[in-house]
């Protein structure tokens, strides 16, 4: 076996995640976390289901009271999301 150029760990880590395309899914964890982190507990435990698509956020939750509550904090929640991000991956917030 030759020997190659060494190469960090980071790198070699990165390298396997964009060949097998899991960088997307990395990405959509991130954001679950970022909307955890967002909301808070209470709310994070009143969520029942996140999905993210092409820069829709869908949640599921699980008392409509808290939804109307949320409905009117919507654009402060994506920006406190984003900013947890680092970048703009969430245009849209969509309540269930």
């Amino acid at each position: 076996m030759k020997r190659v150029e060494f190469q960090p760990i980071g790198a070699l880590l990165q390298e396997y995640v964009d060949e097998v395309k899991l960088t997307e899914a990395f990405r959509k964890i991130e954001i679950y976390q970022a909307w955890e982190n967002a909301v808070g507990e209470k709310i994070s435990n009143c969520t029942i289901n996140l999905f993210y698509n092409r820069g829709i956020l869908y949640c599921t939750l699980s008392s409509s009271m808290l939804r109307n509550r949320l409905y009117f904090n919507l654009d402060g929640i994506k920006l406190k999301i984003n900013q947890l991000l680092g970048y703009g991956a969430v245009e849209k917030i969509v309540l269930k």
